[in-house]
């Protein structure tokens, strides 16, 4: 049940982050150069926007690579809180919430996935799994979830574990 939770919460931090960087990349993503600059700040560091709100978010929901891809949206949260909200940290808007809590909420769901970095279920499994049959060496995925598989992968070692005494 708690992988389950893990794939939830990479879904919905991923999935919906991904919205944003798909309507970046439609509408164009200008503005955070502007923003860069006026910061004092390469306006080359605007094209880590498609990287952190389309590619990372399409990493953490197929699970490959999800912690750097967690650290890069994490990076990203920050970069934009410092970008726009930064001259007004604790202003709160009509309805009595901080002005940016979403970009709060993606930040601290990204470094709660960080945090969980031991993922079970993942795309890389399935090519762990393989590397465990045809090439008959031991999985890089948790042992929980690949029981049968270190099971048939100790059959072909030929490992004999030791019986207990008793």
């Amino acid at each position: 049940m708690e992988n389950c939770g893990k794939l939830l919460l990479r879904s919905a931090i991923g999935g919906l982050m991904l919205f944003h960087g798909i309507y970046k990349l439609t509408h164009g993503f200008d503005v955070i150069g502007d923003m860069l600059e006026k910061n004092h700040l390469p306006r080359g560091l605007m094209w880590c926007v498609p990287v952190g709100e389309v590619v990372a978010p399409i990493l953490l929901i197929i699970g490959w690579k999800a912690l750097p891809a967690a650290a890069l949206i994490a990076f990203t949260m920050i970069m934009s809180i410092y970008l726009v909200f930064r001259e007004h940290l604790f202003k709160l808007n009509d309805f009595g919430s901080l002005d940016y809590e979403i970009n709060l909420l993606y930040l601290f769901g990204s470094l709660a996935i960080c945090k969980n970095q031991s993922f079970i279920w993942r795309l890389d499994f399935f090519f762990s799994l393989q590397q465990a049959f045809l090439l008959r060496v031991k999985p890089s995925c948790n042992t929980r979830s690949l029981k049968f598989a270190f099971h048939y992968w100790r059959h072909l070692q030929k490992i004999k574990r030791p019986k207990p005494n008793g």
